[in-house]
């Protein structure tokens, strides 16, 4: 991810934490002795991927995910052709790029809160944090957070809300709900001395059983909001174009390709968030013979979807619950093929 380096970032903020009070000398005997074995341990873990990145992409750390920080919209990623570069994301003003940074952060915020802190964990687990702030490895679950947080606002602006701060945000779940097991029991402590007929032990052996009960409830209720969606339902009829492709060995450009290979499909490459005729292209360079379309599809594609545009290309299918499917019939020449 191209924000791991954030967990190496947030080590040396603990370091510096606990080496402030030690001698110029000491400090730097104990950076260098703790900083190898961070170090060892990440060339570990990492060397065999870099390994297979050089091989695969030409490059230990490919280039591409750095140009997400000029994104103007999450659609960008899915642009072919569009530049992105400081020259274009300084030319789309400051005011928009003020406002997309205003947008992330609250929306990064509720991610935190309602997402990774399940609403009510969230404040138990900065009253517990609180309470073992001076433990090394909150100070690093902090540290690591409040960065993640500044890089998903800041930086990384469009994926950040729309999932990279939600799965970058796994490292921190671990430390998130044992400070809010503290966190509950500092608060029940706190109550306890308040109310004489609360017995403390009793009462926080009954909010823990019922915080876990409502981290499943929240959940649940997640999942069932999300299959309600149009995006769930696009991916329920994956497994009916699997089956209906079988053995043809085709390629399928649509909305999801890891969940259709996921539901059986055999291969498959984005939408573009382009023109019909980019789309066109694209499929031509990479003998996409399938094109599964639903309401989610980009805007300049939605018009083939509701069927208020046809392509002489495009013969359609079969519809399947929310996705219309056609078949691209191709041509011998395209700009794309080759380059």
């Amino acid at each position: 991810r191209a924000d791991a380096p954030l967990l190496l970032a947030a080590v040396g903020v603990v370091f510096a934490l606990r080496l402030r009070a030690a001698s110029p000398a000491d400090a730097l005997r104990q950076l260098l002795r703790l900083g190898g074995v961070v170090l060892a341990a990440y060339l570990l873990v990492m060397l065999p991927w870099f390994w297979r990145n050089v091989r695969v992409a030409g490059a230990p750390i490919p280039p591409g995910g750095s140009k997400t920080i000029w994104l103007q919209g999450y659609n960008d990623i899915f642009a072919p052709g569009k530049e992105l570069s400081w020259r274009t994301y300084r030319a789309w003003g400051w005011g928009p790029i003020l406002r997309s940074k205003g947008w992330a952060a609250w929306l990064n915020l509720q991610t935190l809160i309602a997402v990774q802190g399940l609403i009510v964990a969230f404040p138990l687990a900065v009253v517990g944090g609180w309470r073992w702030r001076r433990h090394p490895l909150f100070q690093l679950a902090g540290g690591y957070t409040l960065l993640l947080w500044l890089a998903m606002t800041l930086v990384f602006t469009f994926p950040g809300p729309r999932g990279a701060l939600f799965h970058s945000g796994g490292a921190i779940l671990p430390f998130l709900f044992t400070a809010a097991a503290a966190g509950l029991d500092v608060a029940v402590e706190w109550a306890a001395r308040r109310r004489r007929t609360w017995r403390a032990r009793t009462a926080q052996s009954v909010f823990r059983g019922g915080l876990v009960v409502f981290a499943l409830f929240i959940s649940l209720f997640v999942m069932t909001v999300r299959g309600a969606k149009g995006g769930a339902r696009a991916e329920a009829a994956y497994p009916q174009i699997a089956h209906r492709l079988a053995g043809e060995g085709a390629t399928v450009m649509l909305g999801n390709p890891p969940a259709y290979l996921y539901y059986g499909g055999e291969r498959a490459i984005p939408l573009p968030d382009a023109p019909l005729e980019t789309a066109l292209q694209i499929a031509d360079r990479y003998d996409a013979a399938y094109l599964a379309l639903d309401a989610d599809a980009p805007s300049p594609l939605r018009p083939y979807f509701t069927g208020a545009a046809t392509h002489p290309r495009l013969k359609r299918v079969a519809a399947f619950g929310g996705v219309v499917l056609y078949r691209i019939e191709h041509q011998t020449s395209n700009v794309l093929r080759g380059s």
